[in-house]
């Protein structure tokens, strides 16, 4: 019997708006997929998009930060 790849933790893009809504984020699956894809944060295979946990952090940190005023 052929031995598995081991892959690496993938998440869907389902996935990952279900984690920022647990967290308070309100975000839909499209703008992360452009988002992700404007960046470059995200693995494509065809049409199935996902992320590694980099990818996420990447997403994550090209998010505009909020300034408050003095």
């Amino acid at each position: 019997m052929p031995r598995a790849v081991p892959l690496p933790d993938l998440y869907t893009p389902a996935d990952v708006v279900a984690a920022l809504q647990d967290v308070g984020l309100k975000v839909s699956e499209r703008t992360l997929r452009e988002r992700a894809r404007r960046i470059g944060a995200c693995r494509q295979l065809g049409k199935a998009l996902c992320f590694t946990a980099e990818d996420i952090g990447r997403i994550l940190e090209d998010a505009q930060v909020c300034r408050s005023e003095p």
